[in-house]
């Protein structure tokens, strides 16, 4: 490997060389898998992010270890410090996504609320195939969220795998979005999904939308169809909103930083569904750590 800052790549069938700069820690991805080498006499720990309690595992072979998970974080300890905790840069060859089908595209649109447009939504559905996916996304939502001035906006499950999803949100036209990995299977129909809608939502304008006055977003609710309204509550069980839905679909204004209970009710006022925002999510260990000094 050559110690330079770009990448070249050469005709079909001839060797492909790629450089990029050396870092004591030292990552190249090939496919789904990462090869990590850090310097002689360190240890590569790995921890998977999702796992609760978060456990470090030292590598069989110490400076050197093979990773084939994507939600991995590697630690490298040397001499009793730890220099490097994180997910360490890996450019590297890249893995070829398999396409949707047509069948697939057409089941994963049976069932999603609001109204979409179905050549957008298979752009959607195709994107959110990527090199982890382990089956046919699903789209969920596409349209205004109800009672607001925002633009269209599409919500997309990804099965993973371990059973672990990803909830990935977009608008149309594409101007920005969010994606995020969940242990909440977000397809289930009795669950109460939250989608924060925090990111820019006009082609024309780069920024994120701002917040109203007591520093709160809208908040998309999905709910079970038979829901005709959701309870917000707090941390501390507050009943902060009651919103009204429609076809188990409504909005709600609060603080991107706060936690939240999420329960559906009929028209009877049984409960149909619940959930929590954020959804339950990895265990990251911050902060991160690259001090090499």
């Amino acid at each position: 490997m050559l110690n330079s800052g770009d990448d070249q790549r050469y005709e079909p069938d001839e060797p492909t060389v790629h450089r990029f700069a050396l870092r004591p820690l030292a990552a190249y991805r090939v496919g789904r898998t990462t090869l990590a080498l850090a310097p002689a006499g360190c240890v590569i720990a790995v921890a998977d992010v999702r796992a609760d309690p978060l456990t470090w595992a030292d590598a069989p072979d110490g400076d050197f270890a093979l990773i084939g998970k994507p939600w991995a974080w590697q630690r490298v300890t040397c001499d009793g410090t730890v220099h490097f905790r994180g997910q360490a840069v890996a450019p590297g060859t890249g893995y070829r996504v398999r396409d949707v089908s047509a069948a697939e595209i057409e089941a994963g649109v049976a069932g999603a609320r609001g109204e979409f447009d179905a050549g957008v939504a298979a752009q959607h559905l195709r994107t959110s195939m990527e090199f982890d996916t382990v089956g046919p996304p699903r789209l969920l939502f596409m349209g205004r969220p109800p009672g607001t001035e925002l633009l269209t906006y599409s919500v997309v499950g990804s099965p993973l795998d371990g059973g672990w999803w990803r909830l990935s949100s977009w608008t149309v036209p594409d101007s920005g979005g969010m994606s995020m990995v969940t242990s909440a299977d977000v397809t289930d129909p009795d669950l109460v999904v939250g989608v924060m809608l925090d990111f820019p939502n006009d082609p024309s304008v780069a920024q994120a939308p701002r917040p109203d006055a007591q520093q709160r977003f809208s908040m998309l609710l999905l709910a079970p169809r038979s829901a005709t309204t959701v309870q917000v509550r707090d941390r501390a069980g507050k009943l902060l909103d009651t919103v009204t839905l429609v076809g188990g679909v409504g909005t709600t204004l609060q603080r991107n930083d706060g936690t939240y209970t999420l329960r559906a009710l009929n028209a009877a006022g049984a409960v149909v569904g619940e959930g929590t925002y954020p959804l339950p999510s990895e265990h990251l260990p911050l902060p991160d750590i690259d001090d090499w000094s």
